[in-house]
């Protein structure tokens, strides 16, 4: 039942990855030791294990230890040795918590999942500038069962905030009774033997990654016409970027922007002989 690749079942679980063909270029989700700071031995040897995937499935893979949820300022402080030790042995840190922990820990953290809203623009920002991905979740929780606003949430508005990634609660934690548990709130669908059965919130999710796409496909191919000697070229790629960077995230009606972004898309691969 535990849901985090840990140091004692890391090898049965990059074996179902290699079976079920999942990438394995970025591994999150690994989990570190809370020790006390004097028993750093101890964080070695952890780390020790998790070297072993990188000599077996790839020393080119980025790996992730996730190390933290919530904590106060004061603990990240406390952790630093520990994570030193982890930087040392070649692995990136994430963690989960608030902005309070952006000035003790900004410098060592590499992934951050910040418990904020997805408009927030400036808390995202706070964290890119020291060159760490960065998401969102608690702003709303997956729960609500509305598929226009979960769509804008992990859509447009955190697309358009500098948000680097998605990373909220996912499916079945918890049971299939939503009135059994406390969870309710973080269920985006159910798992079973054989798929998914989905949730309305979780079919605007899926078409918020959609909107995401197309937006990250155009500006790859507006910085292509930029780049490019021809006036009408160049002028056509600026167009395309201007489309995104005259909006705000409380200003976007999804539906119609996708069209523009796939508008755009359609004219920069004719522009370009794509």
């Amino acid at each position: 039942d535990d849901q985090n690749i840990r140091s004692w079942n890391n090898r049965n679980v990059f074996d179902h990855f290699k079976r079920a063909g999942i990438n394995t270029d970025r591994i999150f989700g690994l989990s570190g030791s809370y020790n006390a700071a004097n028993q750093v031995e101890r964080y070695f040897n952890s780390c020790m294990n998790y070297k072993w995937l990188k000599e077996n499935y790839g020393a080119d893979c980025e790996y992730y230890l996730i190390h933290g949820d919530e904590p106060s300022p004061a603990w990240v402080a406390q952790q630093r040795p520990t994570l030193s030790v982890y930087a040392k042995a070649g692995f990136k840190v994430e963690l989960a918590g608030s902005d309070a922990l952006y000035h003790r820990g900004a410098d060592i953290f590499d992934y951050v999942h910040r418990a904020g809203f997805p408009e927030d623009a400036r808390g995202a920002e706070q964290w890119t500038r020291m060159g760490a991905d960065v998401s969102w979740y608690a702003c709303q929780h997956v729960g609500p069962e509305n598929p226009a606003f979960n769509r804008l949430q992990y859509g447009f508005i955190q697309y358009l905030s500098g948000y680097t990634t998605v990373n909220n609660y996912a499916h079945h934690l918890g049971p299939y009774n939503d009135r059994a548990s406390g969870f309710r709130p973080m269920v985006f669908a159910y798992g079973q033997y054989s798929g998914l059965i989905d949730t309305l919130q979780w079919e605007g999710f899926r078409e918020a990654i959609d909107d995401v796409r197309y937006s990250t496909l155009m500006l790859r191919l507006a910085s292509e016409a930029e780049a490019s000697a021809d006036f009408d070229t160049r002028s056509a790629g600026r167009q395309a970027r201007l489309l995104l960077a005259r909006l705000t995230p409380e200003s976007v009606d999804a539906t119609s922007l996708r069209m523009e972004v796939i508008h755009h898309i359609t004219r920069l691969r004719e522009t370009l002989g794509k």
